[in-house]
């Protein structure tokens, strides 16, 4: 039998394969998100489409969408115009053909004057269409919910983010919330579906924090993580997204290097999206400025793990790899001191996922629970914050099981891209002159037991009300040796700096 091993990373809204036989093997990469999930093998393409797809031929449509669904809640909502040149300037970038991409978008966001301010109607839409690359074009649809307000309680219905985990905030992590993650640098949350009821008191002009809060969430709907797109051609991955990182379609075995045949058993669209979510929260603030907040929530993870079986067949390797939902339970406690000039906590999180049931001789990755917690500092000024946060993962270890795991007891990777961490930003937001501000925000984060260092910086200039320009830089550094067999895999990051141009028109 083919000695061999697939392990599973997962990043955001893609979930990374990696397969390592008895010789070196590269990376392999697939996508399952709100969008899509297609894979290749035998030359033969199979994809599988969700209700909310949009395909990247109609992404146009879908700025055309927003402009005129901004005609119908114009008094509510702000509606803006972008078109932005993106460039990689390391010398060493060799993932895409071109280092240059462009774009036309549109978003439409509600006008909130005060953090506490929620309309009838609710949304947070942007769409992005690259020009001549449609594979990097998205829609990003973060929340999109009806509120109704009454004396004793709130209810919202449709896609909403909530503050379950100030660590899963601070970090990205995705426990709670699914991650949009086109790119995996710089993921965001996105809401979960469903029905809210909440105590929260909304639109008051008070200042004085409520004290109790509580909040209940139910739902028949799930929807994953949404990550980066790719492209297929005659069986063979191209090279046009920056963001992908691309399977082989070789593996060397015995001297020999030999094709591989992937036989990817596709869920049902029902299998994935209509499963149960439920979870609420409490918090409670004295007010003396201290706090705490506990929630909780169970559902299915929103990265699909991987069942797998590989075997020779005459002069090539074929694998067949069938993808496994499996539920979770996440458990979240944050507990800290808010005062005028900031506040300083304690952050912990519970991740427990449940055994993945694979089919008979197939191999599968054993997720161990893990105990996540972090510091986090915040201060405020009069133009500036600083904010500052840690993170330290306990377990997570993914074991491989099953009959061609053989003497294998660890997965070369594990579910976090961030083991110890931490990171320190800066926003800052002045008016320059009685017609132009100006935004910055600049995150440094660096990781140790995955060697990478990440620098953003973010610059915004506002010209009146509606004209704006922006210019973004994003660096990357990983360790050319890093250990990810033990870690995550970062060292595809690397070679990925960029900075982006943009100007926008709102209306």
């Amino acid at each position: 039998m083919l000695e061999n091993r697939i392990t599973n990373t997962f990043i955001g809204s893609s979930f990374l394969q990696k397969l390592s036989y008895v010789h070196n093997l590269e990376g392999f990469s697939a996508l399952f998100d709100m969008k899509s999930a297609i894979t290749v093998f035998g030359g033969t393409k199979f994809e599988v489409s969700l209700n909310m797809e949009l395909k990247l031929y109609s992404r146009f449509l879908a700025i055309l969408f927003i402009l005129g669904l901004s005609l119908i809640a114009q008094a509510d909502v702000s509606t803006q115009l972008n078109v932005e040149g993106l460039s990689f300037i390391s010398p060493d970038y060799q993932n895409t053909q071109d280092k240059s991409f462009y774009f036309i978008g549109a978003s439409i966001r509600n006008t909130k004057k005060s953090t506490n301010q929620v309309s009838i109607f609710n949304i947070d839409l942007e769409a992005q269409y690259a020009i001549g690359k449609p594979i990097l074009s998205y829609t990003n649809a973060r929340e999109i919910y009806f509120f109704q307000e009454n004396e004793n309680i709130n209810i919202s219905y449709g896609r909403r983010l909530h503050q379950w985990s100030q660590l899963e905030e601070a970090w990205n992590l995705g426990f709670f919330q699914p991650q949009f993650r086109w790119n995996p640098i710089d993921p965001s949350a996105q809401g979960l579906v469903g029905i809210f009821l909440d105590n929260q008191e909304v639109n008051t002009t008070l200042s004085k924090s409520q004290n109790f809060r509580w909040t209940l969430f139910g739902s028949p709907l799930f929807v994953p993580d949404q990550g980066p797109g790719y492209e297929l051609k005659q069986g063979q991955f191209e090279a046009s997204n920056p963001w992908f990182n691309p399977p082989p379609q070789n593996v060397e075995f015995n001297g020999q290097v030999l094709p591989i045949d992937y036989n990817v058993h596709v869920p049902q669209t029902n299998e994935v999206i209509f499963q149960s979510i439920y979870g609420g929260q409490l918090g409670y603030q004295f007010d003396s400025g201290i706090y705490f907040q506990a929630s909780f929530i169970s559902k299915p993870s929103h990265q699909i793990a991987l069942t797998y079986k590989a075997v020779l067949v005459a002069d090539r390797v074929r694998a067949d790899i069938i993808p496994k939902m499996y539920r979770e339970q996440n458990l979240a406690f944050d507990i800290g001191y808010k005062p005028n000039w900031g506040s300083i906590g304690l952050m912990f999180l519970s991740n427990n996922p449940e055994a993945i049931v694979a089919d008979s001789n197939y191999n599968f990755p054993e997720i161990k629970s893990s105990i996540s917690w972090g510091p986090q500092v915040k201060l405020n000024g009069d133009h500036f914050k600083i904010y500052s946060s840690g993170l330290f993962v306990s377990g997570g270890e993914v074991i491989d099981r099953g009959p061609d795991a053989g003497q294998v007891t660890t997965s070369l990777t594990t579910k976090y891209v961030f083991k110890t961490a931490y990171q320190i930003g800066l926003t800052y937001k002045t008016q320059l002159t009685r017609r132009m501000a100006y935004d910055a925000d600049v995150n440094w984060t660096e990781g140790f037991k995955s060697p990478v260092k990440i620098l953003k910086i973010r610059n915004q200039f506002k010209f009146g009300r509606r004209f704006g320009l922006y210019l973004d830089m994003l660096l990357v550094e990983t360790e050319d040796k890093a250990d990810t067999t033990t870690t995550s895999n970062v060292t595809h990051l690397q070679n990925l700096d960029q900075i982006l141009v943009g100007a926008s028109y709102e209306f």
